[in-house]
């Protein structure tokens, strides 16, 4: 408790140390007015501070009194011993204690014994100004062994015989938890009853929040359930929040209900609705480039051979071999087979390479269309954002939403950019999947909200999976009493297995066998691709047959022009003739 510390005093706190070390415990030896420095210093470790004080007198008592009153107390483990005089006033205290000089909490882990006394017992305080005290065991004889008492659990002798009064705070249009005329139903309903059973607490007012709630950056506040949690108006928020450090700053987290993959939803694709792309992914880019370029290469090979053997002009050539080559592809035969035996050769080869190429494409086409997957468009984040044709959403208010605007990376910032406004955002998961299903939207959410949905979603949906595993857990005040209590029993819940059967109540899919899809009318959008295809190949031959038509007259008109030049030319040169001749 102090400086003052005789030869033997220190040799056995040495001795105490290195003992201690030996074991592998780290430790060490500080003053009493120091210890609110060292705790503050392993808040944030994993592991919990055991601290052991020596108390000899009223004096020291009261420094450790108004030491503890801005200590917490619910976060170290507590041993403190009583020693000198038995008949002194701090030996008398420890046998009686009166009030609460150590400021103990309801759930302060401290056990005490006194100079004299074979007896070994907790200390904590249910009230204010009161010390509950239990024996938990006793010393046997002079061998220093301790037979310890059987009990009751910890977290059973705190709870208050008079039992608990809690306030709590749920939220608008969850599929976890809601009320009707009073009554409590979903996944948390039977949660809290056996809860409030377990911990002797009655519902004191039930406050309806209308948003999960997020962080102002301005004023530092939070909104929504957790502002309420947060400004101490409520002492448990029932409802499945996602645990973030942003979050974990203003609240207590429970025990979580469950752990879930976070994933993209969207509406599942038609098998019959493709992409108008999707008539060119049959073949990759390469081959697309070997097949034009062939094509190319034999249209200039036919035009020179021609050229060197009739002399016609090039540009005219070109143009009727590259129709011919097209005809040929469009399966459509030549009107003149040529005489030379080279360009034989170069057009029956050109017809058995585009049979054979047109075989393949059509084969490839339809196992491509037949075959492709049709429940999932994407497979990663990655691939969503480079397609760019999906808006995407987030609930209102939720810790998704912050989470992409506050992340750094570059994927997160293009993630960001496909965000809709604000103002279009859905305030709960029914309106989420509304826009999915009538919009070109994907939701990004966990799958233990989507297992809360069952079969109320409009369509069929596909998702995938973004590499990132979130726990679920509802939340209380911060720092507050009474959560290791709940995480107490939130873990015998699990353990005796009643969250596994709630989950399958609540969260079990429906069979697909017992799912017989209705008959569905093929829409236009199914096949508007093919029609836009021909639509589009009668307008260009109709554009083609214009223009022919046009170059065709002009070339007439041309020739015609040419003709009565050459006869205009012609008569010229006879009647001079004629007038030499008489």
């Amino acid at each position: 408790m102090n400086d003052n510390h005789s030869l033997d005093s220190s040799t056995f706190w040495h001795e105490l140390t290195l003992t201690l070390s030996n074991d592998g415990i780290s430790s060490s030896t500080i003053n009493i007015k120091r210890l609110n420095e060292i705790l503050k210093s392993t808040v944030r470790t994993d592991s919990r501070p055991f601290v052991v004080i020596f108390i000899n007198s009223m004096e020291e008592l009261n420094t450790l009194k108004s030491i503890t009153e801005y200590l917490p107390m619910s976060y170290p483990r507590w041993l403190i011993l009583f020693y000198g005089d038995s008949n002194s006033p701090i030996n008398q205290f420890c046998r009686n204690p009166y009030g609460n000089l150590l400021n103990l909490n309801f759930d302060t882990e401290l056990i005490t014994s006194c100079y004299g006394s074979n007896f070994i017992e907790e200390w904590w305080s249910r009230k204010e100004n009161f010390t509950n005290r239990q024996q938990i065991g006793k010393f046997i004889g002079e061998s220093n062994k301790i037979e310890w008492s059987a009990r009751k659990a910890f977290y059973e002798i705190r709870i208050p015989p008079e039992g608990l009064t809690f306030r709590i705070s749920l939220l608008q249009g969850s599929h976890y938890f809601w009320m009707i005329n009073g009554e409590f139903y979903g996944f948390f309903a039977p949660v809290l009853t056996e809860l409030s059973k377990k911990m002797n607490f009655s519902i004191g007012s039930v406050i309806i929040a209308n948003s999960s709630g997020t962080r102002n950056s301005v004023t530092s506040e939070w909104s929504g359930m957790i502002g309420q949690i947060a400004r101490k108006k409520a002492d448990l928020g029932i409802a499945a929040f996602s645990m973030t450090k942003e979050r974990m700053d203003v609240v207590d987290f429970t025990f979580p209900v469950g752990i879930g993959d976070c994933r993209f939803y969207y509406r599942k694709p038609n098998g019959l609705n493709l992409r108008w792309k999707a008539y060119l992914e049959v073949f990759e880019g390469k081959v697309w480039a070997a097949i034009i370029c062939s094509l190319l290469a034999t249209v200039i090979l036919l035009t020179l051979i021609e050229y060197r053997n009739n002399g016609y002009r090039s540009f005219r050539m070109i143009v009727d071999n590259y129709l011919n080559i097209w005809g040929i592809c469009c399966q459509q035969g030549l009107s003149r087979f040529p005489e030379r035996a080279s360009l034989r050769i170069i057009y029956i080869s050109t017809f058995l390479s585009v049979g054979l190429l047109s075989a393949i494409y059509s084969g490839s086409l339809i196992s491509f269309i037949t075959v492709r997957p049709t429940t999932s468009l994407f497979n990663t984040v990655e691939e969503f954002v480079d397609d760019g044709t999906y808006k995407l959403i987030v609930v209102t208010d939720g810790a998704d939403y912050s989470r992409i605007k506050g992340a750094k990376s570059v994927l997160m910032q293009r993630l960001m950019a496909l965000i809709k406004i604000p103002s279009e955002l859905p305030i709960n998961t029914k309106q989420a999947y509304d826009q999915v299903c009538n919009e070109r939207v994907a939701f990004y959410s966990n799958e233990m909200v989507r297992a809360t949905m069952q079969d109320s979603i409009p369509c069929e949906i596909a998702s995938f999976k973004t590499g990132e595993v979130r726990a679920m857990g509802m939340i209380m005040q911060f720092h507050s009493k009474y959560t290791p209590f709940v995480n107490h029993h939130f873990q015998r819940f699990k353990s005796n297995g009643m969250l596994q059967r709630l989950q399958q109540v609540y969260f079990s899919r429906s069979n697909p066998r017992d799912h017989v899809p209705p008959y569905t009318q093929m829409l236009f959008e199914e096949i508007y691709p093919i029609l836009y295809l021909l639509i589009g190949g009668c307008f260009t031959a109709v554009v083609v047959l214009v223009l022919e038509r046009i170059y065709c007259r002009n070339r007439d008109q041309l020739r015609n022009q040419k003709n009565e030049r050459w006869i205009g030319n012609n008569r010229n040169i006879r009647n001079r003739y004629a007038h030499f001749m008489y």
